[in-house]
């Protein structure tokens, strides 16, 4: 298969997420929590002026908060129904629980992905009303450059300009499942922190014919395999690692028709995005529900 020719490289990225959830084959019309009685919606925000992030939510409730995928979700001291934080820890995410028929149906959190100097493929992850570059992308350089691939058009390209404060395609959509390009002109490593929601459900990802960037929309480390991610004999996958030292290669992965599987099964991380090179268009479709 060709390879479609791409601007710029894709790097590993360092995260603060974790969640708890149950993952497995497509159940149509699978709905989070179904059976309950009423619901309670958090909501977070990031403060572009200070970089804390804000936590609200509707109904009643206990807040918590859990570090691990696994772990125990343990109360957060809050008054009212808002708590304010730094985006410090390495992994946070946010329920709501009660002792009445009060849950929440929503489990929000952010992702706070390190961007080395140079080229790095990333993805958000986590769903937002307005999920625009210039909304997302949080204190960016003078000369910083998002690419994001169109199929049948190229790349789409923003460009920061420090002088005016402005992007120069502001409006460019950068929603859960898309992988894209991102250009850092400093000499510096820089942190972006992403908030949002995670998306439940019956979730596809609809992967083109040829070559495209995408991401996986459920904010998990896994394998290639793991991720469901569906392939055909040939089909490719392409990470590309940026170790922050000059150092920017691609690493490839190859659908096996004797293995049946991605050959080598590389690794996936949250906020990481890839290449995917494949001869038919296909559905890529994950559950993913709130234990």
């Amino acid at each position: 298969m060709k390879t479609h020719p791409v601007p710029i490289f894709g790097s590993p990225v360092s995260l603060a997420f974790s969640l708890v959830v149950a993952t497995g084959l497509l159940t149509p019309g699978l709905v989070a929590a179904a059976g309950r009685s009423s619901s309670s919606d958090l909501s977070i925000v990031r403060d572009p002026g200070t970089g804390n992030l804000k936590l609200s939510w509707t109904g009643g409730g206990t807040l918590k908060q859990s570090r691990t995928l696994d772990g125990t979700f343990k109360p957060v001291r809050a008054r009212g129904r808002s708590h304010q934080f730094a985006p410090v820890e390495d992994q946070l995410i946010f329920s709501l629980e009660s002792a009445s028929p009060i849950f929440s149906v929503n489990i929000v959190g952010y992702i706070n992905t390190t961007i080395p100097p140079g080229l790095s493929l990333i993805a958000n992850q986590l769903w937002n009303q307005d999920n625009s570059v210039a909304l997302l992308i949080n204190s960016p350089a003078d000369g910083t450059q998002v690419y994001k691939y169109v199929e049948g058009a190229g790349y789409e390209v923003s460009t920061f300009d420090a002088t005016s404060q402005t992007w120069s395609n502001p409006d460019m959509t950068l929603t859960p499942g898309i992988g894209f390009f991102y250009r850092n002109p400093t000499s510096q490593t820089i942190v972006n922190t992403f908030v949002g929601e995670v998306r439940t459900g019956t979730l596809v990802n609809r992967l083109p014919a040829g070559f495209s960037t995408e991401g996986a929309i459920i904010p998990q480390l896994l394998s290639l395999s793991e991720h469901l991610i569906p392939g055909e004999p040939g089909d490719v996958v392409r990470l590309y690692v940026n170790d922050g030292q000059g150092n920017e290669d691609y690493v490839t992965s190859v659908f096996s028709e004797t293995e049946g599987t991605w050959v080598p099964n590389l690794m996936l991380g949250v906020g990481q995005g890839f290449i995917s090179e494949r001869a038919h268009a296909v559905d890529w479709v994950r559950v993913f529900t709130v234990n």
